[in-house]
């Protein structure tokens, strides 16, 4: 959603039509301080340049940005935190919350076509 496809051999710039992201973690800076680090060991600048927080989104397409409910404040944080900033770069993009689900049954609403999540999905394809 940042990258621009037209310098990957003159593609165009809107090849991805649009975007959801479900719960993710958009800032790698919390990582590289916690135990994970042990595992990954982020240096500053994959810290900066794999940070989709700190990315400059293409402008050209809708994302939907969207955490369960009953996720940790730190992923509800992530979500408020890259929709503001990607919204302040000029992405269309906005976030939404499925009530009651974490990180991995947020996925039954994704895939549930009575869901407000699969509807919007739906509605950003033009269905």
């Amino acid at each position: 959603m940042s990258t621009d496809w037209a310098a990957h051999g003159g593609l165009p710039a809107n090849v991805l039509k649009g975007g959801v992201a479900l719960s993710g973690i958009y800032e790698l800076e919390p990582i590289q301080k916690c135990f994970i680090d042990d595992i990954f060991h982020l240096s500053e600048g994959e810290v900066e340049r794999n940070s989709s927080l700190t990315l400059s989104p293409t402008k050209e397409v809708p994302v939907i940005f969207a955490v369960g409910g009953a996720e940790t404040a730190e992923f509800k944080r992530h979500t408020s935190d890259i929709t503001k900033a990607w919204s302040q770069k000029g992405c269309d993009c906005r976030s939404m919350e499925a009530p009651n689900k974490n990180h991995f049954s947020i996925l039954d609403d994704f895939i549930d076509p009575n869901s407000a999540l699969s509807k919007a999905t739906l509605e950003m394809m033009g269905l």
